[in-house]
């Protein structure tokens, strides 16, 4: 049962800005500062307390009423980040949808931005924006300078807004770019139409940003705004995982993703194609590194079942070879006792 403390206020605001909270107290105050310096008023704000022990909720409903902000608190039992979303969308009022992780921060004129895109270009679905990514110690660096982060070719330009063709998108997201939630704003229509962050495969836990985003861009019009309005704290509490089992879940979403019988070719290729790179990864990783043997088989056939490729052939044999031989020896120590 969700326990909620609100901050009620009975205009239906245009935008619902969506936090997820597991015990990010400490992060709060800089997020809320960056949103009560908004220069577009008309939003509210729902925070989800995933299970937080640190008392995020109690600070979360402070900083509302402190900064003269309409909200509400949302309690949870911690189901995770992108079940927190889900809970957020759902209580959302308005027609279109933000989010913002509590470790992020937004430009001053974000908002403003973000909601003039959508409203004078009524074909788009989502829009979403470049980021700055902030380290410990005070650096940032450029989201798009630092990986493949889109194919511009692809889009038509106005300015700095390019505006992707119905399907090009889902594309590019098949190969492994994630739509940020903290820079996305996008239409509750799309979000239904998409379906929850957590549909159908709730345990691929982070990828599951990655998965809406190629259901959404499968279901809606697309725009990168090349301007970077917001700024991501990278630090050690980042929820990313350990690569192994980011792999696991991407594989997860890849295989949901596969098994809509309407991929064309080319898509059904480059899923196929991203499947089997990233499963050829984690079994060399598997293999080299932490020496597991079975797990690193497992990784080899899933590359196979992918595409057949003669690096998952390779690993496969590298693979079985030392454990033929082991047994092989342990036979023939057995033979000589007896």
């Amino acid at each position: 049962m969700d326990d909620k403390m609100p901050n009620d206020n009975t205009k239906v605001p245009a935008i619902s800005v969506c936090m997820p909270v597991y015990n990010g107290k400490t992060f709060l105050p800089r997020a809320f500062q960056s949103l009560a310096a908004q220069t577009f008023r008309d939003f509210e704000i729902i925070i989800v307390d995933d299970g937080s022990t640190d008392g995020s909720a109690n600070e979360g409903q402070r900083l509302l009423l402190d900064n003269h902000l309409q909200g509400t608190v949302i309690r949870t039992t911690n189901q995770g980040a992108e079940q927190a979303r889900d809970v957020a969308c759902a209580h959302a009022r308005a027609m279109v949808i933000a989010h913002l992780d509590c470790d992020d921060i937004w430009d001053s004129s974000y908002l403003s931005t973000m909601i003039a895109i959508l409203k004078s270009h009524p074909d788009l679905d989502l829009v979403y924006c470049d980021i700055l990514q902030e380290s410990a110690e005070g650096g940032a660096i450029l989201k798009s300078a630092i990986s493949p982060w889109i194919d511009l070719s692809q889009a038509s330009r106005e300015k700095d807004l390019y505006i992707f063709p119905s399907g090009r998108f889902f594309k590019l997201l098949l190969g492994g770019i994630v739509l940020l939630p903290s820079c996305t704003v996008y239409t509750k229509a799309l979000y239904k139409r998409a379906g929850p962050y957590s549909a159908s495969i709730p345990e691929a836990r982070t990828s599951l940003d990655w998965y809406f985003g190629l259901r959404a861009s499968r279901s809606g019009t697309i725009a990168f705004l090349r301007r970077p309005l917001v700024r991501r704290y990278l630090h050690g509490a980042n929820a990313s995982g350990d690569l192994v089992k980011l792999t696991t879940w991407n594989v997860r979403v890849l295989q949901s993703i596969l098994a809509d019988r309407t991929l064309s070719k080319d898509e059904r290729r480059i899923a196929c194609a991203k499947g089997a790179v990233i499963s050829i990864w984690a079994c060399d990783i598997t293999l080299r590194i932490d020496q597991n043997h079975w797990s690193a088989i497992k990784w080899a056939l899933t590359s196979l079942r992918f595409r057949i490729n003669w690096h998952a052939a390779r690993m496969l044999v590298l693979s079985l070879i030392p454990r033929f031989f082991v047994e092989g020896v342990r036979k023939i120590q057995a033979t000589v006792r007896n």
